[in-house]
């Protein structure tokens, strides 16, 4: 059985079908829909639990526009480990973030 090339699914039909779950939103909408859709900082009324962020230096600016309203409203703490991966694998800097998580629990 032969097909026709339109009939063959192509690569962005792939990529919509199985991000359209994960996104919440069809792959090829507004990026401003879907964005306001995942991001969390449309969505800062919803926090009601403090919020913990433990993040490598070459990450947390990215999470500003989100992290300095918590911040400042006293509903989150920000730890940034600097020069770091994203990965920690030093046992120092896991033992510091998993000693802070149990602390933040322990709250």
């Amino acid at each position: 059985m032969q097909f026709a090339h339109s009939d063959a699914a192509r690569p962005a039909d792939h990529a919509e079908l199985s991000l359209t779950p994960f996104f919440m939103t069809p792959f090829f909408n507004s990026p401003f829909l879907r964005w306001h859709i995942l991001s969390p900082a449309y969505d800062l009324d919803k926090f009601h639990a403090p919020l913990l962020l433990q993040m490598p230096e070459q990450e947390y600016l990215y999470s500003l526009d989100y992290a300095i309203p918590l911040l400042l409203d006293h509903r989150a703490d920000m730890y940034v480990f600097p020069n770091k991966p994203h990965q920690k694998f030093q046992p120092k800097h896991k033992l510091a973030a998993y000693e802070r998580n149990l602390d933040w629990f322990r709250f």
